[in-house]
């Protein structure tokens, strides 16, 4: 009977930790029946290789017969250590969005404040103690936080405002001194170092939202949109975002209210609330299920409120007969939703986005991409 033998070195137990490394060049035989195996040289990693070895076919009586000595088979291992195990270090996070985000809130090279809020209005800043925290969009429902006054001084770096949000440019540039406003765009952190004494008041904004918002632009943080956060407080933060240009950021909140909130209960609000503030995801999905449940939201309340809004009747009229993807141009992007057009957008490099579209205006650019890139490759050809 013929068995194959297999003989594998691996690392076990010892004092080096997972990751670290030793290299050995080793040899496996049993002189008995001249068997040798030499695999050769092998690198060793604790918690990652499971080990290095050998298989050879032999016959089972030779094993039994000549290799056993009172049926113990001795095998002889010589390992020569070429390279001892490296110690382990730390290895540094390559995390830039982290970094950014340690930066704002450490106020490094800010030049810009914003004073947001007023001690005469009542504000909420998201979790009803009157100061901001890192978790304040995870608190508990908009209505048990309490309302009071303040004001809070909000710094931050202009140039990176400007490199990640243009939008902002003429927010910074209304409230900077000229002297300032001419250096932001060739600002250098090697150059004389800017103070922050330029102060651009917003009296009629939330400070924990604004500060959701400067969170997002430095390093696309949404921590404070986690799944705990209510509809009412996602929309307010999503107001907020709307009110300065952050559409990136209204896009993300747009996809959490769908994702975790639209219902059918409350499916006509979301798109009455859609259809005021240019919510074209939401405004879809939110049509979607009214033409879903139409016959049963005759009798709700709020449905009087969207019979009296012409415009939109029109456009449930025409997603309920496929009017809406009826198109000029069939192709294969014809059919596909706001969120779609949007994803095939953000994966290709060559378009950058300025601002939230419509369906329409997503096609458009699109197709014009698409038409564009075929030229370019027939004058290639």
């Amino acid at each position: 009977v013929i068995t194959k033998m297999s003989m594998y070195l691996h690392v076990d137990q010892g004092s080096w930790k997972d990751t670290e490394a030793c290299t050995v060049k080793y040899s496996i035989s049993i002189p008995k029946i001249v068997i040798y195996w030499e695999p050769g040289i092998w690198t060793f990693r604790k918690g990652v290789d499971r080990g290095h070895g050998c298989s050879v076919s032999l016959r089972s009586q030779d094993v039994l017969t000549k290799g056993c000595i009172d049926d113990t088979l001795s095998i002889i291992v010589e390992i020569q250590l070429l390279h001892e195990a490296r110690p382990r270090f730390w290895t540094p996070r390559t995390n830039f969005n982290r970094e950014r985000l340690k930066a704002f809130k450490n106020e490094i090279m800010a030049d810009v404040t914003f004073l947001v809020g007023s001690k005469n209005t009542h504000s909420d800043n998201g979790n009803g103690n009157g100061k901001t925290n890192d978790n304040e969009g995870s608190s508990k429902d908009e209505a048990a936080r309490q309302k009071q006054s303040y004001q809070e001084e909000i710094k931050a770096n202009s140039t990176i405002l400007l490199l990640a949000a243009p939008f902002m440019k003429d927010l910074l540039e209304s409230g900077m001194s000229d002297s300032a406003s001419q250096t932001i765009a060739s600002y250098s952190p090697f150059k004389s170092k800017r103070t922050s004494s330029n102060v651009i008041p917003l009296p009629n904004v939330n400070p924990s939202h604004f500060r959701f918002i400067l969170r997002f632009i430095y390093a696309d943080d949404t921590s404070f949109i986690d799944n705990q956060v209510s509809q009412t407080h996602l929309q307010e933060i999503l107001k907020t975002a709307n009110q300065f240009g952050c559409w990136r950021l209204k896009l993300v909140i747009e996809h959490r209210l769908i994702q975790n909130h639209l219902v059918y209960g409350n499916c006509v609000e979301m798109l009455l609330f859609a259809h005021v503030h240019y919510c074209a995801m939401l405004k879809e999905a939110a049509i979607k299920m009214v033409c879903q449940y139409w016959s049963s939201l005759l009798h709700r309340s709020n449905f009087l409120q969207l019979c009296q809004c012409t415009d939109l009747l029109k456009e449930i009229h025409e997603y309920s007969t496929g009017e809406t993807m009826k198109d000029t141009k069939e192709d294969e992007f014809s059919k596909m939703s706001v969120g779609e057009l949007y994803e095939w957008l953000e994966h290709d490099d060559d378009v950058y986005l300025e601002c939230d579209m419509s369906r329409p205006m997503l096609l458009s650019l699109i197709r014009a991409t698409m038409e564009a890139r075929e030229k370019k490759f027939e004058q290639i050809t």
